[in-house]
């Protein structure tokens, strides 16, 4: 990391994915060329875990990468007058599969239900029964991860 006086542990960097939003999902496509997808990302230990559609882009991109990197950013401020903007960020890279395990995958989206429709718990695992079969979790198995922070005053 360039700017050391901006790196942040590994804790906060767990911290930042918890918190936000969504992530960005990167991954190389056949050609080598970049392609970042936004996913809603949850993690259990060192496992971060997405649920999107079985066909598309990223499941196709899956069997052919070396490795993937997440990204996700929350905290953030822009501060025109300094040009600048404040932001905490957690960057996780490892190695990306698809969740087959029926168990496990269910645990996964009881997580992904507890961060992204904690008012809506008590249908979650109606919704988890309908629609395991269609919907397809993958996992990311961190083995490295970088936290940053750029605060003003």
């Amino acid at each position: 990391m360039r700017r050391k006086d901006r790196e942040m542990n590994e804790a906060f960097a767990w911290e930042i994915l918890d918190e936000c939003s969504y992530s960005i999902l990167s991954l190389v496509d056949h050609g080598e060329e970049a392609y970042g997808i936004p996913v809603s990302a949850i993690h259990d230990g060192k496992n971060i875990y997405i649920h999107c559609a079985k066909d598309g882009k990223k499941i196709e991109l899956i069997p052919f990468q070396k490795r993937v990197c997440l990204t996700a950013v929350s905290r953030v401020v822009l501060k025109p007058f300094v040009f600048s903007t404040e932001y905490a960020s957690g960057i996780f890279n490892g190695r990306i599969s698809l969740v087959e395990e029926e168990q496990e995958k269910a645990k996964a989206l009881r997580l992904i239900c507890m961060k992204y429709a904690f008012e809506n718990l008590e249908n979650c695992e109606k919704a988890i029964v309908k629609s395991l079969n269609q919907t397809a979790v993958i996992k990311i198995e961190v083995d490295e991860v970088s936290g940053k922070c750029n605060k003003y005053d």
